[in-house]
Order: C-alpha cells, then sequence, then structure tokens
C-alpha cells in the first residue's frame, strides 16, 4: 500500500516546544475540518527547520506555508492559506488535498528556472525541475556534476570536463557531460552529494545504481575510467571490455 497521505502548514521560523498563538489558531482549524478528509489525509503543524534535510528547502516568505507528502513526494500549495481578508481559507486547503489525492497536480521541485541557454563549452545545464527527464533518456550515458558555483574545485574540474565534452566525446552520440547547482536545485535521492564537484557516471543498463567518480580530476584519468566502464565510449573507440 502507498503511505498515508500527510497534510502539514509549515511554520517559518517558530519554536513549536513553545504556545502560539498561530500555532493554536491553525490546529483548531485544522480540527474543524479533519473529520470530513480523514478518509484522505492526516493533518500536522511543523517547523520548515524540520524538513530542510529532505533537501527540499521549502522555504518562504509566507509566516506558513500548505504542503502535502503523499507516495515519498511533496506537493505545494502556490496560493497562501490565509490572507488579510481571510485568515484561514477553508476552501483553498480542501481543494488543495483533493488535488493531491486525485493527482491532479505535480509533485514539488526546487529548482532554478531552465536555462535559456543550456549549452555551455559542450557541458548541459540541468535543473532540478528537467533532471530526471533529461539523464533517464534510454540509450544514454551522462557525466554529472553537482557543483556551486563559489567552490575553485568546481571551476577547476569545469575546465577539464570542457576539453573532453569538446573533445574526445564531442562526437560520441548520446553521451552527454551535464551539470546542476546542487544548493538551488532538488538533487534525486540516487544521487549523495557531499564534497564539491560531486561527480557521477549514469550507464544506460544501471540507471538505478549511478557510479560515484573519485579516480581523479585530470582528463587522462577520466578517459581511463570511461575506457572501464562506458559502453558508448568503448564502442566509439574500439575497445572490447574483457570478460
Amino acid at each position: 500500500d502507498s503511505e498515508k497521505m500527510m497534510t502539514l502548514l509549515l511554520f517559518e521560523k517558530i519554536d513549536l516546544s513553545k504556545e502560539n498563538k498561530a500555532v493554536s489558531f491553525y490546529r483548531t482549524h485544522l480540527s474543524g475540518i479533519h473529520e470530513d478528509l480523514k478518509n484522505k489525509t492526516q493533518f500536522a503543524v511543523s517547523s520548515e527547520d524540520e524538513w530542510r534535510h529532505l533537501n527540499y528547502l521549502l522555504d518562504t516568505s509566507r509566516e506558513v506555508e500548505l504542503v502535502a507528502r503523499k507516495n515519498q513526494q511533496w506537493y505545494k500549495s502556490l496560493a497562501p492559506v490565509s490572507s488579510s481578508l481571510d485568515p484561514f481559507n477553508f476552501t483553498l486547503v480542501k481543494e488543495f488535498i483533493d488535488d493531491v489525492y486525485y493527482d491532479r497536480i505535480e509533485p514539488f521541485v526546487r529548482s532554478q528556472e531552465p536555462f535559456v541557454k543550456n549549452n555551455t563549452n559542450g557541458i548541459i545545464n540541468l535543473v532540478g525541475r528537467n533532471f530526471n527527464e533529461f539523464t533517464n533518456q534510454t540509450g544514454h550515458e551522462f557525466i554529472i556534476m553537482f557543483y556551486v558555483p563559489w567552490n575553485p574545485r568546481c571551476a577547476k574540474f569545469r575546465t577539464e570536463l570542457e576539453t573532453l565534452a569538446n573533445g574526445p566525446l564531442k562526437e560520441i552520440e548520446n553521451f552527454h557531460v551535464v551539470q546542476m547547482e546542487a544548493d538551488k536545485n532538488y538533487v534525486p535521492p540516487l544521487y549523495q552529494v557531499g564534497e564539491m564537484p560531486t561527480i557521477y557516471f549514469l550507464k544506460d543498463q544501471v540507471k538505478h545504481r549511478p557510479m560515484i567518480y573519485k579516480s581523479g580530476y585530470s582528463r587522462k584519468q577520466m578517459i581511463g575510467f570511461l575506457e572501464l566502464y562506458s559502453d558508448l565510449y568503448q564502442a566509439h573507440v574500439g575497445i572490447t571490455q574483457e570478460e
């Protein structure tokens, strides 16, 4: 069975261990609609800080955010749950719950806007919103760099990747070098981002198990890695992997 849907009110910078009038207000109103919606969802009140470890970064300028969790995915209401005219919008809450329950809205993904120019010196720029769709293409292989723009090691390794992307990898059909800014985009749980840059190789037949790359940042070391593990590179240069 799928997990029970949970609807949360996330408060910005609030200590839930202390009595708070705003929290009490929303709890009272949630209790009032719980009976009608208990077969669809559970309700809870929490703090944004409690959920930051999930890398969804549901931060907002609003005092309170209406979100839901269903089947290990998050959903976020684009409309505020309260306003100066309506301190608790019952209709909005019910419509949001129905939309999530009946799969009428897409899950929330932390993401920059897609790049207008998505190719920088041979490296494709991805964001949270299009990362999975692009890297899940059948028959394609990927070198993936998760980076932060202020890190000098990321800049140095990007230069090496550019020489690969515009050199030995340029003529290999369906082989891509991609990058995504790790601190501004949702990183799927298959990828564990740690030291910057974090590099993965994604092979076509094992998309569920990306390989973390730790063989060194030089062009020669990268080529040696691809000679061992990349089917597309091996086919291109005529390398036959030993049985």
